[in-house]
């Protein structure tokens, strides 16, 4: 009798031991992502995470800057300067670089140029001119030697305005709203990413928005799971982008007057990244930050091996 009470604890042990290690064990997680890119790339993670995971989508840089100083998410997506700009000013920085998942997903528009040469001595509207849309532009025009007048908008949003109201001939804009406009006009196409990766010389693209996590919780297994459904739901953009817009559209707000087939066309062409950190891919895209004088945005330092997860 004795020997099967003690087995019968063992077993009962052994599943409060997987319930703690698999199931939180009362613990809660919160993940904060800011809505756009970044909140599609995750949406199926978004779906179908667990009763103890909250998730924040969030507009603006103004939350996350909070989520950093306040330190009370355990994941943290946003844009990689951002964090580094935290991880070089913030002495006790609670957070470590996990990875890059949405590269360069801007395009330039156009009804009067079909390539990047062609832009010499035209005028085009875009958006954020100190964030990654700005440092590509100036980083590709100064590559080509290119004299281009740029007007920097408020949004893409505005920028996107301009284009369908005639105001504007040419303009950056990012998906999916370019898939929403090519399927009212056949505008001429400029892929950014693509002329990025070409003058890297590397196939480097170039970085929006990363996953921070709490440096505490690098060997918590339920951080490293939702970590892992991330990236799966990442995959999908390859492999079933139909079931990543359906979560996206389920999950946030800002996709409401986005159509389940627009998003769907328009995921492929999102950049989203499946591979493994590259720390050069990193290295390279600050400095190109640096050259063009605006390390600022990030803190003024390149990372080192202490920014990384």
């Amino acid at each position: 009798m004795k020997k099967v009470l003690s087995f019968l604890s063992i077993i009962v042990f052994t599943i409060i031991l997987m319930g703690c290690e698999f199931g939180g064990g009362g613990k809660s997680y919160k993940v904060i992502v800011p809505t756009g890119a970044p909140s599609l790339a995750i949406a199926n993670f978004i779906q179908e995470k667990e009763e103890n995971v909250t998730v924040d989508i969030v507009s603006g840089s103004e939350p996350l800057t909070a989520a950093f100083t306040n330190a009370d998410y355990d994941i943290i997506v946003a844009p990689v300067n951002l964090g580094l700009k935290f991880y070089n000013s913030v002495e006790s920085f609670k957070y470590s670089f996990y990875k890059p998942i949405v590269g360069c997903n801007f395009y330039i528009l156009s009804t009067e140029v079909s390539s990047i040469e062609e832009l010499d001595g035209k005028s085009m509207h875009a958006f954020n001119k100190m964030a990654t849309p700005g440092v590509m532009l100036q980083t590709i025009f100064g590559h080509y030697d290119l004299n281009v007048d740029v007007t920097y908008e408020s949004s893409v949003t505005v920028a996107n305005s301009l284009l369908t109201a005639g105001e504007a001939k040419t303009i950056l804009t990012a998906e999916p709203s370019k898939t929403t406009l090519m399927s009212k006009n056949n505008y001429h196409v400029i892929d950014i990413a693509a002329i990025w990766r070409e003058i890297s010389g590397h196939n480097y693209n170039a970085l929006q928005a990363g996953v921070f996590v709490k440096s505490e919780l690098k060997n918590d297994r339920n951080v490293k799971n939702m970590l892992e459904e991330m990236e799966n739901s990442i995959e999908l953009a390859y492999t079933n982008p139909l079931k990543l817009a359906e979560a996206a559209k389920a999950v946030d707000d800002g996709f409401a007057k986005q159509t389940v087939e627009n998003l769907t066309k328009a995921i492929p062409n999102c950049n989203f990244l499946r591979h493994e950190l590259n720390k050069e891919e990193v290295a390279y895209y600050f400095q190109k930050i640096m050259d063009l004088g605006m390390q600022g945005s990030f803190g003024g330092k390149l990372p080192d091996e202490g920014f990384y997860y």
